[in-house]
């Protein structure tokens, strides 16, 4: 059984998730920027979570969410089904379009987690060495949005799209509790020209160049990165710089894994089963009409 999540209201997130075996079936274009902001715009308007942050890569997007009131696997389920069907019709393709491998949805426990996360959100063009600037990169990317204090936009794609969808979306992004607008970019544009000079000195040292836009829009959706892929890597749930804030948070987790898996043997044995706060997909399942167990015990939220 996979390892149960525990979704909580006011957690933020950075999400990521890649294409299946690598293909660069997100490779920038007019018609791929704009469906991929509508999906997500979609997907955000039917639940609580705000967008602080996002950037698609060729074959994988990044972003960073703010989850209001705890529907995270709601969000994700409606934009990655969405916009798979999306692109997979765009490319005339019928196979999944995601990797076999889970989103990742790691939890941002502090200010300064976020902050470092938008970062490295926006600024993944320039570490993978395809642009010089963040401003540069052809596919979405909100730190033009953020420093204009503009909305993200898209409208309905010609294609896979019924007419009964919105016609136009567009979406604000968020700035974390705390600051204000002009505080939030100030720190964030302090920190991005920094690390551009530093990767721009780190390929002068070694002699690289940037591949730019123009050769990544002539590559070929079913092209791979030549790059050797890392195996059995972790896949961390929890990002946090404060060692204190991270052990209370894996302390939590234990607990709630431990609660979980004591109400789930209860309710597989035909028990009632009392499940801990952030259950998700038992929720669901006790939010049913006279919901019930397999063998007829009523299933309830702790």
């Amino acid at each position: 059984m996979t390892k149960p999540r525990q979704v909580l209201a006011g957690v933020a997130y950075m999400i990521q998730r890649r294409c299946t075996q690598r293909q660069l079936l997100m490779r920038p274009d007019e018609e791929t920027n704009n469906a991929f902001l509508y999906c997500l715009l979609y997907a955000l308007s039917c639940t609580s979570v705000v967008l602080v942050a996002v950037s698609t890569m060729s074959n994988h997007y990044h972003a960073v969410i703010l989850d209001r009131l705890g529907e995270l696997p709601k969000f994700m389920a409606r934009f990655h089904q969405l916009f798979a069907r999306s692109q997979n019709a765009k490319l005339g393709r019928w196979e999944n379009f995601w990797s076999t491998e889970k989103a990742s949805a790691v939890s941002l426990l502090t200010p300064q987690d976020i902050e470092d996360k938008v970062v490295y959100t926006l600024l993944n063009p320039v570490a993978a060495n395809l642009v010089e600037r963040v401003d540069e990169w052809p596919g979405v990317n909100s730190w033009v949005a953020m420093q204009a204090n503009a909305p993200l936009q898209a409208v309905r794609p010609a294609h896979f799209f019924s007419k009964k969808m919105p016609a136009a979306l567009e979406g604000k992004l968020a700035v974390p509790e705390g600051r204000t607008h002009e505080e939030w970019i100030a720190k964030l544009r302090q920190r991005i020209d920094a690390q551009q000079a530093e990767a721009a000195t780190e390929r002068t040292a070694s002699k690289r160049t940037v591949l730019g836009a123009a050769m990544i829009r002539a590559q070929l959706p079913t092209d791979t990165p030549a790059r050797p892929e890392a195996h059995f890597q972790l896949s961390p749930r929890i990002a946090c710089s404060s060692k204190w804030h991270r052990i209370e948070a894996i302390s939590r987790d234990k607990a709630f894994q431990d609660a979980y898996r004591k109400a789930f043997a209860a309710w597989r044995d035909g028990e009632p089963a009392a499940f801990p706060p952030g259950t998700w997909a038992m929720r669901r399942v006790s939010e049913q009409p006279a919901a019930r167990s397999r063998t007829g015990i009523a299933v309830r939220i702790a």
